[in-house]
Formats: structure tokens, sequence, C-alpha cells
């Protein structure tokens, strides 16, 4: 193999790492995302029945 085939087995590895770390990076935010999401749905849904029985 020479050089360039090296390099360039190289670089394919490091994009194939830097691409399952973004993989990574992604489902993790994509997590912490659905965490405040589902608070703040629960929160409106409190509020909702906070209302709802002073209304009632």
């Amino acid at each position: 193999m020479n050089n360039f085939s090296t390099t360039l087995g190289d670089a394919t590895d490091a994009s194939s790492s830097t691409q399952q770390n973004l993989t990574l990076l992604a489902q993790t935010v994509q997590k912490y995302i659905n965490i405040v999401l589902g608070s703040m749905a629960g929160l409106l849904v409190l509020a909702i029945m906070i209302v709802g029985a002073i209304a009632w």
C-alpha cells in the first residue's frame, strides 16, 4: 500500500469515528430534549388540573 492509500484509509477511519461521535451526541441531546419537553408537558397538565379544580 502506498502513502496515499494509507492516508486515505486514516481519513476514512477518522470520518467514521466523527460520524459515530456525532450520532452519539445527537442521541444524548435528543434524550435531554425529550426529558425537558416531557417535564413541561407534565407541568402544563398539572396547571390545567389546578385551574379546573379551582373553577369547579
